[in-house]
């Protein structure tokens, strides 16, 4: 009977078209069914792309990016699909009471964490208490949202979207399959399906 379903559901038993595309660090790979699946599956690789490009601090002119360099500085204007992902994920963070940590950014890279993907050697270590406690001050100050633009209070502050942008992106890839009439696909975006 599961033989049956899915042969009915996928196709008539094809086996679809599969795209694999490397952003946010990791494969994301798509397989989809249907009519028009590559054409679909460009679509959707290229959403997730164009997120990517805004939300992301390791792209130069995100608006991430900005918003980090411009730490203490003047409120910043922003995309709205990125004010839609950062309030989603400030929300989260007064939800959980601080456990959920967006500008949890500059103490990752004092353990080495934020080593870009261009750098081949990240060096991790251990650092020492006094740096940590000059850095935690930096965190759990939420950025001030407003209309469409954002600002992080403090110098040195810096916001990490990575917790969540996976799962934003799996929801622009559904949204960009379904706009292209797609019923049946199988999405593994880091290991995340």
């Amino acid at each position: 009977l599961l033989g049956a379903a899915l042969w009915l559901n996928l196709g008539a038993g094809g086996s679809g078209t599969t795209l694999t595309t490397y952003a946010m660090g990791s494969y994301i790979q798509q397989t989809v069914y249907g009519a028009g699946a590559e054409e679909a599956a460009q679509h959707a690789s290229s959403a997730v792309t164009e997120l990517e490009n805004l939300i992301s601090w390791r792209v130069e002119d995100s608006d991430i990016a900005t918003l980090n360099q411009e730490a203490g500085g003047e409120f910043q204007d922003i995309d709205p699909q990125t004010w839609d992902i950062l309030n989603t994920a400030l929300q989260v963070c007064q939800a959980s009471g601080g456990a959920f940590d967006i500008t949890i950014a500059p103490v990752m890279d004092a353990w080495g964490f934020g080593a870009t993907e261009s750098e081949t050697t990240a060096v991790h270590r251990v650092p020492e208490q006094a740096e940590m406690d000059a850095l935690l001050p930096l965190t759990r100050d939420l950025p001030v949202v407003e209309g469409d633009t954002a600002s992080l209070t403090m110098a040195g502050q810096a916001v990490d979207l990575g917790a969540i942008a996976k799962g934003a992106a799996a929801d622009y890839v559904v949204e960009a399959l379904t706009e292209h009439g797609v019923e049946s696909a199988i999405i593994a975006l880091g290991g995340n399906i």
